[in-house]
């Protein structure tokens, strides 16, 4: 997403779905993936112990909506390959906005 700033607009695609990670979805994807690290679930301790104002948003989580984005409006696409990146942490403050490559 190219040209995305924080704080900004996000970009208009074709389609598009905003999501506000809640406490249960994070729950339930640390439980999915055997991942154990507190910074998901444990909202006393992300903010106490490690400073964050909210529970952070696991970037597989992330990138497995993006792959539930493209099933939901292109169910017939075949995925080849599929990358991604983590470059910044995601707080569970904002929606998760995801949209068709331009």
């Amino acid at each position: 997403m190219r040209g995305y700033r924080l704080g900004g607009q996000r970009p208009q695609g074709a389609w598009g779905r905003a999501i506000l990670p809640d406490d249960v979805l994070l729950f339930r994807y640390s439980a999915l993936t055997f991942n154990g690290h507190r910074i998901h679930c444990d909202r006393k301790y992300i903010t106490e112990v490690e400073g964050y104002p909210s529970l952070i948003v696991h970037g597989p989580l992330i990138a497995t909506l993006l792959m539930d984005l493209l099933r939901r409006h292109a169910p017939q696409a075949e995925v080849a390959s599929f990358r991604v990146q983590g470059r910044a942490t995601h707080l569970r403050l904002a929606p998760v906005h995801g949209q068709r490559p331009a």
